[in-house]
């Protein structure tokens, strides 16, 4: 399966949704905006969520 991340993915992340509906799975998100990062946890469960982009590591992204 393919697996992707998505880079500030607002709230709705609407090529997220696109390519879980092709067959892919959005491994990790991240969103600055607390609010928008409930709507996506709420839109994609299994998704890991990140908040700024500036405090988040390499490591701490599964591959994509």
């Amino acid at each position: 399966m393919i697996s992707v991340g998505s880079l500030f993915s607002g709230g709705l992340d609407g090529i997220g949704v696109a390519c879980e509906q092709a067959g892919m799975r959005v491994r990790w998100q991240i969103e600055k905006e607390e609010w928008r990062r409930r709507v996506l946890a709420m839109r994609f469960p299994r998704s890991q969520i990140f908040g700024d982009i500036q405090n988040v590591k390499a490591e701490q992204l599964k591959p994509v």
